[in-house]
């Protein structure tokens, strides 16, 4: 509406948000089909165009959450051992601030295994990352970590005590797997399935999880 052209990708969304719309509607064609070849054409067209006037260069940066927008999320539950799925996003969350895991593969591929607990001189509890290899650090290069990141406890704030928050989630999990090469995320268990103090499945995380 205001003139400026759309990115490379914005026409290829709109065109899968026409198909689900069509197919919602229970319409006898894709627009993938041969009857929409000119269509096609014109956005692979288009879609050239633009990327020579130089668009479609925006870098997928993650934004930095903010500590108002990480009380915000302890205040709603959303972090916390609330419910499953809040138990899933709290290690998520905690492992990336404190282990620096960015990648969603990085998480994907997290055994049981791979954190385990452990305390400093002084006594306090902490846990520790085992990397395993990941696209930028695959064993052949210098590029390993210097040291395994630990994120260490906070006695005197509990219910945000990350090793604590670890312990409650374990509780949560079946028996079976507790084994090392397990999976870390499981699949939730829905609500009017749980019984008992387990929350999920023996089986891993759908890697489409949002």
């Amino acid at each position: 509406m205001d003139g400026i052209e759309y990115e490379p990708l914005t026409l290829n969304n709109m065109k899968c948000s026409l198909e689900r719309y069509l197919r919602s509607k229970n319409y006898s064609a894709s627009l993938n089909d041969r009857v929409f070849h000119k269509l096609n054409q014109a956005i692979r067209a288009k879609q050239v165009d633009f990327k020579g006037q130089g668009k479609g260069r925006k870098e997928l940066k993650s934004e930095e959450i903010s500590a108002e927008e990480e009380e915000t999320m302890w205040q709603a539950g959303v972090l916390g051992i609330n419910n499953p799925q809040s138990a899933n996003f709290t290690m998520f969350f905690l492992f990336g601030k404190h282990f620096g895991m960015r990648d969603r593969n990085e998480h994907r591929k997290l055994k049981f295994g791979d954190i385990v607990t452990g305390r400093d001189t002084e006594g306090t509890e902490y846990l520790e990352f085992h990397e395993r290899c990941t696209k930028t650090r695959d064993g052949t290069t210098t590029t390993a970590r210097e040291f395994a990141p630990k994120m260490f406890a906070t006695p005197g704030n509990p219910k945000r005590d990350p090793v604590a928050l670890y312990r409650a989630y374990v509780k949560q999990r079946p028996q079976e797997s507790f084994e090392p090469e397990f999976d870390f995320y499981l699949t939730p268990l829905q609500r009017h399935m749980i019984m008992s103090d387990v929350w999920f499945h023996a089986r891993p995380l759908g890697k489409n999880t949002e």
